[in-house]
């Protein structure tokens, strides 16, 4: 018994003399691991920059933020400071490049959903202060891209956000409805932006966020979870068009219809009405004016009118 435990703790102590040369082996090995991988991230976020997406470089963003904080927290534990020099010009310097060129379009993003969120829900005076911190960001952005002489950004990126900005400032970007007290889902707004990106893309113009329309596709898609029947068809409510008028959306003559099954994320969506080519007429019809968002359970539905 006294020669087990005498060799218990002759392994333990040996553990705590490890020699200084391979600590700091171990350390060096591990910043270049973490370099690399940051590394690796940075090459797909410069990809995701120059397929001029929003979305995906905000869904992103923070993660590939975190990596630069790793990478740079474990080359700050390397030996000798020439070490962690050529290691942050390796790895960190490059990364934080890339972030910093974005860094507005990201913030400007997520801004933009706040306003419509603050829109839907009338709060006049959050949106009127929404818009003039994006006014500061603007500006602080035009410091930012001039000290770092940053690459431009894809003209579809910058453009998307121009017009989107400009139906924020005219009251266009998402209209409320006072008899309702509808609220969306982070990612019901993001779908939104998806839909209204791919619109601009393609040279169509941009649409408002209805609340109506929006709590009239959650009741769609509440309709079909309910009667597990996916079809833009409903026993219940008769025919897109037939529903719209039927839960008091009056006011247009013309109406579409997207609807989804197990597609829950904005991507999922979006990935489906690029590749199936009805979907992609319906989104891209010429007059359509105004959109709805609503998913419920698996079943998500998108509904656009012509005023």
């Amino acid at each position: 018994m006294k020669k087990i435990a005498g060799l218990g703790l002759g392994f333990m102590l040996a553990l705590g003399v490890l020699p200084a040369h391979e600590v700091q082996a171990s350390t060096s090995s591990t910043a270049v691991q973490q370099g690399e991988k940051l590394a690796y991230q940075l090459r797909g976020f410069n990809r995701l920059i120059d397929s001029a997406d929003t979305y995906d470089v905000n869904q992103a963003y923070d993660s590939f933020s975190r990596q630069i904080q790793t990478a740079e927290k474990a080359i700050g534990k390397v030996s000798g400071s020439s070490k962690r020099r050529a290691l942050s010009k390796k790895y960190v310097a490059p990364a934080k490049v890339a972030r910093e060129r974005v860094i507005y379009e990201v913030s400007q993003y997520r801004l933009m959903k706040v306003i419509g969120k603050d829109a839907l829900a009338n709060r006049v005076t959050y949106v009127d202060s929404n818009l003039k911190k994006l006014d500061r960001l603007k500006k602080r952005a035009v410091e930012i891209k001039k000290a770092g002489k940053y690459k431009a950004l894809p003209a579809k990126m910058t453009g998307y956000l121009a017009e989107t900005e400009k139906l924020q400032r005219t009251n266009r970007f998402a209209v409320p409805d006072l008899q309702l007290n509808h609220t969306l889902s982070s990612d019901e707004f993001d779908s939104f932006l998806l839909l209204n990106q791919d619109r601009y893309v393609n040279g169509k113009s941009l649409m408002t966020l209805s609340e109506r329309l929006s709590y009239i596709s959650e009741m769609k898609s509440k309709d079909m979870h309910s009667t597990g029947s996916f079809s833009i068809y409903s026993t219940k409510y008769g025919s897109a068009q037939e529903m719209i008028v039927k839960l008091g959306f009056q006011q247009h003559s013309e109406s579409g219809i997207l609807i989804y099954k197990y597609a829950n994320s904005p991507k999922a969506q979006r990935d489906l009405w690029r590749k199936n080519s009805s979907q992609k007429e319906v989104l891209l019809y010429n007059t359509i004016d105004y959109a709805g968002v609503g998913r419920y359970n698996d079943y998500t539905t998108h509904l656009f009118v012509n005023m």
